[in-house]
């Protein structure tokens, strides 16, 4: 993971900014811009900030966005991951089992799909 942000050198001439929209790319953008020392208006239509009562999920590419921008840690602590896809039979039995890769580029450790009958009898 990054410690720190990069730099983006490339917008010097940008001195302020107007964001319209306060959803994931809105904030995404004002946190990189106001890090870069732009003076940032962010509007947004809605009067009050609320959960919606559903979870967002967010796959690799919007992970590696955020730890480029210096967010991933923060979002991990916050969140949680999924290492696995299971499927099930109609009567509830576990029928396959498939690990899923890291969406920072390394595989987490897993068992083939044919072990996945045992796995789910020696899980907790």
């Amino acid at each position: 993971m990054r410690s720190q942000p990069p730099s983006y050198d490339w917008i010097t001439a940008m001195t302020e900014a107007l964001i319209v929209g306060a959803g994931i790319t809105g904030l995404a953008t004002a946190t990189v811009l106001s890090r870069q020392g732009i003076e940032v208006d962010l509007v947004e239509r809605q009067p009050d900030v609320s959960a919606l009562g559903s979870g967002i999920t967010l796959i690799g590419a919007a992970l590696r966005a955020l730890d480029e921008i210096g967010l991933y840690e923060e979002c991990v602590t916050n969140g949680y991951s999924v290492t696995q896809m299971e499927t099930y039979a109609v009567d509830g039995t576990l029928a396959h089992s498939h690990p899923l890769p890291s969406p920072m580029g390394t595989r987490p450790s897993g068992h083939d799909r044919n072990d996945a009958p045992g796995l789910a009898q020696d899980s907790p």
